[in-house]
């Protein structure tokens, strides 16, 4: 699955992460990976956050839909889509 597409479904459900290679070229080329998805947390984030991060990743995982964020509205457990 390709960074990008990783990211940009992330984005949709609300999740903020980076894409790319992030200042490691070298390791990146060391180690035959072309990009990852950075995951920053920090003292602000809920374990209702990390929640919907694991049930995002776990529905890219299976190949399932993503649920958009509707009206801008905070990360949290997605409402079912109408």
């Amino acid at each position: 699955m390709k960074t990008e597409y990783v990211g940009q479904r992330l984005d949709m459900a609300g999740i903020a992460v980076r894409t790319g290679r992030h200042c490691a070229a070298l390791v990146c080329d060391r180690f035959d990976v072309p990009a990852t998805v950075r995951i920053s947390f920090a003292l602000y984030n809920t374990h209702d956050d990390i929640d919907h991060l694991v049930s995002t990743l776990r529905r890219l995982h299976t190949h399932k839909a993503v649920r958009p964020v509707r009206n801008g509205t905070a990360p949290g457990p997605a409402a079912p889509h109408t």
